[in-house]
């Protein structure tokens, strides 16, 4: 059976959309994973019209669905998915607000999480079933449960699907399954306090983490080098050697980046450290650059 092959360039169109100084969103990167445990996701996205994103995980990227009515778990009901690029595997992570004026402007909550996986067969199966526009899962989502199938519409560009519930345990005749759950399944947080997080003056946060970022251009983490003295004078500081992740902080009020040596973006997996870089810039008044290593200490 011939299947198909992963497109080499998968993240390419989400990139061009997306200006990664603007936004808090992952740039992302491919791996391809074994097929085990798949991620699925659903974003609760509310930009020039409020929607569900849906996501499935397959080669390294997360495939993905805007579901203008999120997903229903009546059988009856059959709910239009419109495809969308391929997001990067970080974007799972995502929740926050993308500013007014970029690509999908607007709150953006993860209001369900888990794994999937097919109904019968293996990975190349997805692939085919994919590439051919019929796909039964069975979702394992915290919300989102049971089998489950996108069908490709066979109109137009063809990025027209439908998102229908198989008849199972987890379906409900006149179910309301995208409109009973209103609080991020991560954060509890509801769409209206996701938004006001970032609500204060963030075009003015944004411009000026714009400005920190074009002036420190360049800066690159401080690594450890192998020495055999200690340094002496009061112009030197010492700090212990930890095994963590090398982090360059950018932050000018809500807007906050967390960048790896490789210039990845780490911001969604630590909205703690996002939190409080972010009341640090605004107690401060300014932007800051920050240089320091994230590691889990126990208590």
């Amino acid at each position: 059976m011939a299947h198909a092959k992963p497109d080499k360039k998968p993240l390419e169109t989400y990139r061009k959309k997306r200006n990664f100084r603007a936004t808090r969103e992952p740039r992302g990167s491919t791996a391809r994973g074994s097929g085990k445990d798949l991620r699925l996701v659903i974003q609760k996205h509310d930009a020039s019209h409020l929607h569900f994103d849906l996501r499935l995980e397959l080669d390294g990227v997360m495939k993905s669905w805007a579901v203008p009515k999120g997903p229903s778990n009546d059988p009856a009901v059959k709910r239009l998915a419109m495809e969308v690029e391929d997001h990067p595997i970080e974007y799972n992570k995502f929740e926050g607000t993308i500013p007014k004026g970029e690509y999908g402007g607007g709150t953006v909550m993860l209001w369900d999480r888990g794994t999937y996986e097919p109904v019968e067969g293996d990975i190349d199966d997805l692939r085919t079933a994919f590439s051919k526009g019929s796909i039964k899962f069975i979702a394992h989502g915290e919300r989102m449960k049971g089998e489950w199938a996108l069908v490709r519409m066979h109109r137009g560009d063809g990025r027209q699907w439908l998102l229908i519930k198989h008849r199972d345990q987890f379906a409900r005749t006149g179910g309301k399954l995208a409109t009973s759950a209103t609080r991020s399944v991560t954060t509890g947080r509801t769409m209206r306090e996701i938004a006001a997080e970032g609500a204060s003056d963030p075009d003015d946060d944004m411009r000026a983490e714009r400005d920190e970022r074009d002036d420190a251009e360049g800066i690159a983490p401080m690594l450890a080098h192998v020495g055999h003295d200690v340094p002496e004078g009061k112009e030197w500081a010492f700090e212990p050697k930890y095994d963590g992740i090398r982090i360059i902080a950018y932050a000018a009020g809500s807007a906050v980046k967390l960048l790896t040596r490789n210039d990845i973006d780490k911001a969604a997996q630590f909205p703690e450290i996002v939190r409080a870089l972010s009341a640090l810039s605004r107690k401060r008044k300014s932007p800051l650059v920050l240089d320091g290593e994230i590691v889990a200490r126990s208590a």
